[in-house]
């Protein structure tokens, strides 16, 4: 499947081909906080949820260090948006909770860098 995808994406320029990859990233994140939206899902969750985007697009768009970045302020974020909602879950629940949301926006980032080097890969080829 992942060289499928490298083929498909080869035959675009670097720019051309990490718009591709983000626009996908963008679609499903909006169509995932669309679906939140509309199941009532409370704003701070939704909100939490777009910030998946930005972590993706640096680490996409200027490497794994970047995107780790993004993912530590996204937390950060997360914290703030959260914090009521935390402070009631009890500090046990609440670390759970941003330990948990927190290695999610790492990963985002660490899929964007390595979709950075696929990208990268497809050029080299």
């Amino acid at each position: 499947m992942g060289q499928a995808m490298t083929d498909r994406l080869s035959g675009l320029s670097t720019g051309n081909a990490r718009g591709a990859l983000l626009g996908a990233a963008v679609l499903a994140v909006v169509a995932v906080a669309l679906v939140l939206t509309v199941t009532g899902v409370a704003e701070g969750e939704v909100v939490a949820t777009l910030l998946f985007l930005p972590v993706f697009a640096a680490g996409l768009l200027a490497g794994r260090t970047a995107g780790y970045g993004a993912a530590g302020v996204a937390t950060a974020a997360y914290l703030l948006l959260r914090r009521d909602d935390l402070s009631g879950a009890g500090l046990a629940n609440a670390g759970v909770l941003t330990l948990t949301r927190a290695g999610a926006y790492a990963v985002a980032g660490h899929v964007g860098a390595l979709a950075r080097t696929l990208v990268g890969a497809g050029d080299a080829a």
